[in-house]
């Protein structure tokens, strides 16, 4: 999964598949939080929530141009 937001306003994806390492580009200034608890880029194991989806929010940041990245 690769999300890319192009804004530097919020953004939240969500993804079902299994996720083995993930990273941010362009995400200094914002806040990353999985299932509502903050986590530092990289982070992992991530645990799904009861729907089976992990869903990464991001708070508003300074660069226009940011992209998540799950492997």
């Amino acid at each position: 999964m690769t999300g890319d937001f192009g804004t530097t306003d919020a953004a939240c994806y969500r993804t079902n598949l299994a996720i083995s390492g993930w990273g941010c580009s362009n995400c200094q200034g914002r806040t990353i939080t999985v299932d509502g608890t903050v986590v530092t880029i990289g982070q992992v194991p991530l645990t799904p929530a009861a729907d089976g989806y992990v869903y990464f929010a991001f708070t508003g940041g300074m660069y226009t141009y940011a992209a998540l990245y799950t492997y």
